[in-house]
């Protein structure tokens, strides 16, 4: 396991950037001790630098970038030369592909570059939230990323309203990961020789989005901030104001919609060395200023994220005045013992100052100056919180790589398949009891087209040999669809990509085509009397008998008699599904569970074909592919076979109540199937439904092992058919509903 970063020597917050040696910008990094622990700790560190990896590219717009990014490398070596670590210890990755599925790759929202290639790297990736801004462009490069875990100064997730909005669909871990000090902020002068008084610092900066004024109704991103610097000469008897404007000595040069490249270019070239020096807030030693006061001020940010100054402050011993809110109570600070607490106004500010800058008070104040610092170098340390980041992060990954199965990845094999694996050689050799089936398998392996045979495992040997066959393949580790849609995690934009995926399949499939008279006689074959023959199986169980002799209610909704369905489908078999007159090459049994996706979904591979339609063995009805696909994306029968589902039966009445315990979800899956595959359904979804209704009935004998599974199918099979034709039940010419 390696801990990977992206584009490091463009990073301010871990390393000083070619911008900072150009512009002799201030450089508060803010993050480097991180980097620092890993190293010194004898963890495996690596950099990716993408195509965009240069501080032109981080920095500047896209045009400039690209005229520096030939000199990427060239900048990496010497930016991390300049930068004082070990860099000999950071291997350099160049290619994304070089980056392993089980790698921890660090990405940081604020730089657009940090993601380019992301999206398709099978590995686990956690995005710091630090300096957060959350519009929706940052929201949908994060999704369609796939991140698993996100980290920041606070949890956004609780206080941050343009979080809640714009990132509901994350659904993985959040990681609190507080500001550290660095080792020169040390207390120096004694509590009481300190000045009975209180600092404010801080940089006061703004957010100009349409989102973010709409959602707070202000472009300021600190609004105490800017009240304390607004009422300085008001409250100067018990507060000394030290926050920056972020623009306070810059004439910024405002970049419009309508600029084109060339100004825009030369408007972010001067920006760059005219925005956010703030010379005058970085013209004093902050150590030696929180060693003049007892109490110190970081107003926290609109979002409830505390500034690093407040743990610097508390870490030079004064006492700390923040929030009343979960932020701090999630680091474990209690209010009135480790800092003291108020409501956020101006007002509650001053009466808390107040108090506690009474003389009456000063050994209350000593007391949570002292306690506060206790904390803030027990917990706030270099060693304390990347300790504590990198095993939270490891133990996700953990749970990230065994988050679809619960366990660690196995293939598993139906009773009469028999399976072995090499892992040292990734191979898969199988055995089967049902011979003719399996021989009908490996052959469909064999007779695959050569240009379409990438979907599927490489065939290394086999034997169709009817005393024992076996087919050694190709083993592959990823997970199926099967699991991804029970246990994963898959963002919307990820489902888009596997069934974009299983479409350019199906298509390169149909483009293989055969005609002949036995088309006819398979479709019978397969649709009608495979149907009929397993609702004979049926019949004959006891427990099914009144299914076929009386109305069935299912959900409160009374459908036919199963002996009167079955006379229906030997009409409506034939009328609706013998109109085809050309096979396609098929999988023959492409459900979820036969459909494996790698590199971050960004490919798959296809398992366990059928053998085997009516007569033919590579050729088939490509809607029975749809309908197996409809199978798991409609009828939900993944969840049915976990038992994922609630039911109530009674075999006498006959009766069904069942429920699936389907996954809830910020998006419609079967709406972005439907979508997906819109063209190749066109205007065969009635008989695509049919078909999915007819597996549904004609499996139920072959799950014996119980008969929860048994009536779920059953009722879900009937409720799939009424959509194609009327089935429920009439009585005096009313239908019982």
């Amino acid at each position: 396991m390696r801990i990977v970063f992206v584009n490091l020597h463009c990073n301010p917050f871990i390393i000083k950037t070619a911008r900072k040696y150009l512009t002799k910008a201030s450089f508060s990094p803010k993050h480097r001790f991180f980097l620092e622990y890993l190293i010194e700790n004898d963890y495996q560190v690596a950099c990716y630098v993408n195509e965009e990896g240069t501080f032109a590219n981080t920095e500047m717009s896209i045009p400039a970038g690209r005229l520096t990014s030939a000199f990427r490398f060239i900048e990496y070596r010497k930016i991390m030369q300049l930068s004082g670590l070990p860099y000999e210890k950071i291997e350099l990755i160049k290619k994304a592909e070089e980056i392993r599925p089980d790698d921890i790759v660090i990405l940081y929202n604020m730089f657009k570059n940090n993601f380019l290639h992301m999206h398709s790297i099978p590995c686990f990736k956690a995005v710091s939230m630090i300096h957060f801004y959350g519009v929706t462009q940052e929201a949908e490069r994060l999704e369609r990323t796939g991140i698993q875990a996100m980290f920041s100064e606070g949890d956004l997730t609780k206080n941050s309203e343009i979080f809640k909005k714009n990132f509901s669909w994350f659904k993985g871990s959040f990681l609190i990961f507080p500001f550290v000090y660095q080792e020169r902020f040390k207390k120096r002068k004694p509590f009481h020789e300190r000045r009975n008084k209180a600092v404010a610092i801080g940089t006061l900066t703004y957010n100009n989005s349409r989102e973010f004024t709409e959602i707070y109704g202000s472009n300021v991103y600190q609004p105490l901030r800017k009240q304390i610097l607004d009422h300085e000469s008001e409250i100067s008897d018990i507060i000394d104001s030290l926050i920056s404007n972020y623009n306070e000595d810059s004439n910024e040069m405002k970049i419009n919609t309508g600029d084109c490249k060339i100004i825009k270019e030369i408007k972010i070239l001067y920006n760059m060395f005219h925005v956010g020096q703030q010379k005058k807030y970085f013209s004093f030693d902050m150590v030696e200023k929180f060693n003049e006061y007892k109490i110190c001020i970081v107003p926290e940010d609109i979002q409830g994220m505390p500034g690093i100054g407040f743990a610097e402050g508390m870490a030079c011993g004064c006492a700390y005045v923040g929030l009343d809110y979960s932020g701090y109570r999630d680091y474990g600070m209690i209010p009135g013992k480790h800092y003291i607490a108020y409501d956020g106004t101006l007002e509650d500010l001053r009466k808390k100052l107040s108090y506690y800058l009474d003389p009456e008070h000063e050994r209350e104040l000593s007391d949570i100056a002292d306690q506060g610092y206790r904390f803030a170098r027990e917990h706030f340390s270099k060693n304390a919180s990347s300790k504590k980041l990198i095993e939270q992060l490891v133990e996700c990954r953990m749970q990230y790589a065994d988050s679809y199965t619960h366990s660690k990845p196995k293939v598993k094999a139906r009773e009469f398949n028999h399976i072995e694996i090499d892992k040292k050689r990734g191979i898969l050799t199988k055995f089967s009891d049902n011979k003719e089936k399996f021989i009908g398998e490996i052959l469909w392996y064999l007779k695959l087209p050569e240009e379409i045979q990438y979907v599927c495992p490489r065939i290394f040997s086999y034997s169709t040999e009817y005393t024992k066959p076996y087919v050694t393949m190709e083993y592959y580790a990823y997970h199926t669809l099967h699991e991804l849609f029970l246990y994963g995690d898959l963002t919307r934009h990820q489902w888009g990509d596997i069934f974009q995926r299983i479409r350019f399949v199906f298509n390169e499939f149909g483009r293989y085509t055969i005609k002949n008279g036995d088309i006819r006689k398979s479709l019978e074959e397969m649709y009608l009397m495979k149907t009929l023959q397993r609702l004979e199986e049926m019949k004959c169980e006891e427990k099914f008998e009144r299914f076929f002799d009386c109305p069935i209610t299912v959900n409160e909704t009374v459908y036919q008699p199963l002996n009167t369905i079955s006379e229906m489908l030997k009409d409506m078999i034939p009328a609706m599904l013998y109109d085809v007159d050309c096979f396609h090459v098929i999988h023959g049994d492409l459900c979820f569970s036969n459909i494996m996706a790698g590199g971050s979904c960004s490919f798959i591979k296809v398992v366990d074909p059928r053998g085997r339609f009516g007569s033919y063995d590579i050729y088939g009805d490509s809607r029975y592919e749809l309908a197996k696909l409809f199978h798991s994306v409609d009828g939900k029968y993944d969840f049915i076979i976990k038992d994922l589902f609630e039911v109530d039966y009674d075999l006498d009445r006959p009766a069904v109540m069942y429920s699936i315990q389907d996954r809830k979800n910020d998006f419609d899956l079967y709406e972005i199937f439907t979508e997906t595959f819109q063209s190749e359904i066109g205007n065969d979804l009635k008989k695509i439904e049919l078909i999915e209704a007819l597996l549904f009935l004609s499996m139920i004998p072959l799950h014996n092992e119980s008969i929860d599974h048994q009536l779920v199918m059953l009722a879900t099979g009937l409720d799939i058919l009424s959509r194609v034709a009327d089935i429920k039940a009439v009585y005096g010419g009313k239908e019982i509903v």
